[in-house]
Formats: structure tokens, sequence, C-alpha cells
């Protein structure tokens, strides 16, 4: 159980963090670059049910 928690938990905070990786290169840049940049997370909705998950998991966790 204690596995499936720390897998669940780091794949719900892969998006996130990629987020705050980028998040110094994109903050200068003209709107519609920037929108161009964020094409790249249009499939990360994939990784959305793992931040139920780990909640689950984190909270079965004795």
């Amino acid at each position: 159980m204690r596995f499936l928690t720390v897998v669940t938990t780091g794949l719900a905070l892969i998006a996130p963090a990629a987020h705050l990786f980028v998040l110094r290169n994109k903050i200068g840049l003209p709107k519609a670059d920037d929108f161009v940049a964020q094409q790249i997370y249009r499939d990360w909705w994939i990784v959305g049910p793992f931040l139920p998950l780990a909640w689950l998991a984190i909270s079965g966790t004795p």
C-alpha cells in the first residue's frame, strides 16, 4: 500500500511541477506565444485522475 501511495502521489505531482518549472521561461512571453506554449499541455488531462487517487492512497495509509 505504501508503494502505491508513493507512485500515485508522484504521478499526481507531474503536471503541477511541469507548470512550475517552465513558469520562469514563460512569464515574459507575448500572449500569442504563450498560447502556442500552452498547447504542449493539451494531453496532460490523462494525469488528472492521479490526484484523487493519490489522496485516497494517502488517506488509507496507516
